[in-house]
């Protein structure tokens, strides 16, 4: 019965997360030293997170079996050393994004497709100064909140 209400606890709680859209670590990636590398889009249940053993909270720590059998199994953590990463992050649908980071990752989509045809262009064209122009411009601004 106990293990029955930690589970059901654990599937309400995931079933409204989502992916964090900032990169992170899950421990499995360092650099010489070993630093951790911040190559992955992770899934975290709505309340508690669980990302390595340097960052997680409370909830995270007590949901931490079912977090890593969900990240296992069910909504996996994406590494940009995934060879399908960037197939995977086009699809991702504004429901797919944690709720407290689906404001930030909103923003991120109309900054990208109001300076879309600006960035096929100057790429077209061979334009490198131009490329990197709006490049910072979408950064810049979609990093402005």
């Amino acid at each position: 019965m106990i293990l029955g209400g930690y589970v059901g606890l654990y599937f309400l709680d995931t079933v409204y997360g989502g992916y964090d859209p900032y990169y992170t670590s899950d421990g499995r990636h360092r650099y010489e030293g070993s630093l951790l590398m911040h190559d992955c889009i992770m899934w975290q249940p709505e309340y508690g997170s669980y990302y390595n053993e340097y960052r997680h909270d409370a909830l995270g720590i007590f949901f931490y079996p079912l977090i890593q059998f969900d990240h296992r199994f069910i909504h996996q953590t994406r590494s940009v050393f995934d060879e399908d990463f960037g197939k995977w992050w086009e699809s991702l649908k504004e429901a797919d994004i944690h709720p407290i980071y689906r404001a930030d990752y909103k923003r991120w989509i109309a900054v990208e497709k109001k300076y879309e045809s600006a960035l096929t262009a100057a790429k077209a064209s061979g334009d490198t100064n131009e490329v990197r122009r709006i490049k910072k411009l979408i950064r810049d601004e979609s990093n402005n909140k």
